[in-house]
């Protein structure tokens, strides 16, 4: 009965830790919300900073570098647009509703383009 006591109590305390070790291990569950309008106000205030924001998707264009690595831009929308850029070619539709998570830069270079004010992310951050 004792040693049942000690299982069971060793399995409370293994499962209760297990939002905690998701929570640390998914940046993106750290990241704050926002809408476009709110971070083009101020673009230095979140330069370098992990973040979400919400919007309608707008000029997806999929491309790939001249290293074959695939990559899309797409424009993510409130009462204003944020330049979105995002490795791989996820699967996106003019008008869509979507929340993306990455970091934003005020300035991002890709091969011999510049990028001003943009949300970087992967294919599996945007939802």
């Amino acid at each position: 009965m004792i040693i049942a006591a000690k299982a069971k109590s060793s399995l409370i305390a293994f499962v209760s830790t297990i939002p905690l070790v998701l929570l640390v291990t998914n940046p993106v569950a750290l990241a704050q919300a926002f809408d476009p309008v709110e971070i083009l106000r101020h673009p230095q205030s979140y330069d370098g900073k992990r973040l979400t924001a919400s919007g309608t998707v707008r000029h997806v264009f999929a491309q790939t570098t001249r290293q074959g690595k695939d990559y899309t831009t797409f424009d993510l929308c409130d009462d204003v647009c944020m330049k979105v850029f995002a490795w791989g070619h996820p699967r996106l539709r003019e008008n869509q509703r979507q929340s993306v998570s990455g970091k934003f830069e005020t300035v991002k270079h890709v091969e011999a383009q510049t990028l001003e004010n943009v949300l970087e992310t992967r294919e599996g951050s945007i939802r």
